[in-house]
């Protein structure tokens, strides 16, 4: 995997959160050659044990506290990969130990947590990469750059199909399912699409309404069951297998997050947006078309094409087809380019693509369409 740079410090780091993106990180870190992983922590001894053996590291220090690793201190950035409600806290404490941060979405689960999270980011000078890889995707980056070029003409509407066929899988058979652990699913999956209209529309989302609802997934089963020990694990069509480290039921009746969304957003320039986002479709993609004054762009990660098509009198025209070239990485390629980033804006102290601000301001899109759909919809601007 190459940099793109010139630079060869590379970084002692650490792994916080031991679970399988946390793990995924880490993985593309060392094998990156910026970033040499040094420790780990996690308070679940066989997530370190399994973490250490995917790094082919089985001798690597390990922690059950954070805080002991950050008391031993003996390196330069932290990759934070713990579930959402320890984001803030933790991010916080790194930063206030002098280390810089790869921070995975969302940056907190509250607005006034994510603020904290700024603060401190201004307070101590780390930089912080947020853990937003589809800026950094070669199909979302080539798209962002014909409608600067003004492909399109000036930039109107966004629309946004977020399909989860994995929605089960990911989100209802663990702490994902509740609203106390993640804020929302609109903060856990919804912030890289928020994200990613955030950037579009180069300004600040002004007005934020939103519908939802839970249609498949929770129900009236047990807190405690699981796929291994259910009566319906041979029929369920959601069942997990045994090996699985989420097998929680997805219909038990602790599950209060919502498996489909529709959000309308305003921005203050005046371009206008929705985003869709369903936890049990059959199909798994996202689907973008952004739409200016002269023409369109169709995004869909599933093919990993652009489709480009500008107004011509009366007509549609289809005038360019675009595909990206080495994908070395998950999320599109955009998984190693956040560690590119990173590792050039800690060398050349610069601000990364992806930063604290463009976090917070995620995650009040996400907030507010969930205090809109609380409301019943009504139309919000703050909290």
């Amino acid at each position: 995997m190459s940099c793109g740079c010139s630079a060869t410090k590379v970084y002692r780091t650490a792994l916080i959160g031991c679970g399988m993106r946390g793990t995924c990180i880490a993985l593309n870190a060392k094998n990156f050659g910026r970033y040499e992983i040094v420790a780990v922590a996690d308070p679940d001894a066989a997530n370190r044990t399994h973490t250490k053996k995917e790094l082919g590291m089985g001798e690597l220090p390990e922690y059950s506290d954070y805080k002991e690793l950050l008391k031993w201190g003996q390196f330069e950035v932290v990759i934070i990969g713990s579930p959402d409600f320890v984001h803030e806290t933790q991010a916080i404490d790194c930063m206030n130990a002098g280390k810089h941060l790869l921070l995975e979405k969302p940056i907190a689960i509250s607005y006034d947590g994510g603020k904290r999270v700024v603060e401190t980011a201004l307070k101590t000078g780390r930089t912080v990469a947020v853990g937003f890889v589809l800026r950094y995707a070669p199909l979302y980056a080539k798209a962002k750059q014909l409608i600067e070029q003004g492909t399109i003409g000036k930039l109107t509407t966004m629309w946004v199909l977020h399909s989860v066929a994995s929605g089960s899988d990911w989100y209802f058979h663990d702490w994902h399912a509740s609203f106390a652990n993640t804020g929302g699913l609109l903060l856990q999956k919804g912030s890289h699409d928020f994200d990613i209209l955030n950037w579009f529309a180069g300004a600040q989302a002004r007005q934020i309404s939103a519908i939802g609802s839970r249609d498949v997934f929770g129900g009236d089963e047990p807190n405690d069951l699981t796929c291994p020990k259910c009566d319906k694990r041979f029929t369920c069509p959601e069942r997990m297998n045994d090996d699985s480290p989420r097998v929680q039921c997805a219909f038990r009746k602790e599950v209060d997050c919502l498996d489909n969304h529709l959000v309308q957003i305003v921005y203050d320039n005046g371009v206008k947006a929705s985003y869709n986002e369903c936890h049990y479709t059959p199909d798994d993609n996202r689907e973008y078309v952004f739409i200016g004054t002269k023409g369109k762009i169709v995004l869909n990660d599933a093919d990993g094409k652009l489709y480009i098509k500008t107004r011509n009198t009366a007509m549609y025209k289809e005038s360019m087809t675009f595909t990206p070239g080495n994908i070395d990485s998950g999320h599109g390629g955009g998984d190693s380019r956040l560690l590119v980033d990173l590792a050039n804006a800690i060398e050349q102290q610069t601000q990364p693509l992806a930063g604290v601000q463009a976090g917070l301001e995620a995650i009040r899109v996400g907030l507010l369409a969930h205090e809109s759909i609380r409301q019943n919809g009504k139309p919000l601007s703050s909290f």
